[in-house]
């Protein structure tokens, strides 16, 4: 079940792990990159990322979103888990947003490619 997370007034920063950075594209051609990854207790994706600061040689770091809160970010994923993938895939379809990957890459903070099954195809 996909649950609709607390105000950032209410919940002003959250620690993810396991996350990748993706990115999703809307119908006039816009890219955003997201947070996709777990809490403790469930998994979780982002709004649009405006300010990164990570450690690309550890993958740990902050990031803040669109909506003001504040992402610390810990292991990072080659690939993101199921749970993970499921609220991506329903965040894509309730905001009309594909997955896109111009460039893939080895290192799995850099790009926004690849998450558990692939790109999706549908707005």
């Amino acid at each position: 079940m996909i649950i609709r997370v607390p105000d950032v007034e209410y919940e002003p920063s959250v620690e993810v792990f396991n996350y990748k950075i993706l990115k999703a594209q809307d119908e006039n051609g816009n890219v955003t990159r997201h947070v996709v990854g777990d809490e403790s207790y469930q998994s979780r994706v982002s709004t649009a990322i405006v300010e990164e600061n990570i450690d690309y040689s550890t993958g740990e770091g902050i990031v803040v979103t669109k909506s003001g809160r504040v992402y610390t970010v810990k292991h990072p994923a080659w690939r993101i888990s199921l749970d993970a993938d499921y609220v991506w895939r329903g965040f894509l379809r309730v905001n009309k947003l594909k997955e896109v990957c111009t460039e893939c890459s080895s290192d799995p903070h850099k790009m926004g490619c690849g998450s558990k099954y692939g790109a999706s195809d549908s707005f």
